[in-house]
């Protein structure tokens, strides 16, 4: 059985796209739904963020509107 939450971490700069920020990090708690790959969905609170996860821990983020270019964290855990 896999986690209900991850906590994925990322490199500030890539997300407010300004040089010298730390690690940021979102939380993302399962949903009933699955990826394409058929592995659980993950969101964070704002939707925003979504992530499919495998039993394996690989990690495919999913944009959630036609803007987005999602980053791929630098960890999970």
């Amino acid at each position: 059985m896999q986690p209900e939450r991850y906590e994925l971490t990322f490199d500030a700069a890539e997300i407010v796209g300004e040089p010298g920020g730390g690690p940021a990090a979102v939380t993302v708690t399962r949903t009933q739904q699955t990826g394409p790959s058929g592995a659980p969905l993950y969101r964070d609170e704002t939707g925003i963020v979504q992530a499919e996860i495998n039993p394996e821990g690989e990690i495919r983020m999913l944009p959630t509107s036609t803007h987005q270019s999602p980053s791929t964290p630098r960890s999970v855990k």
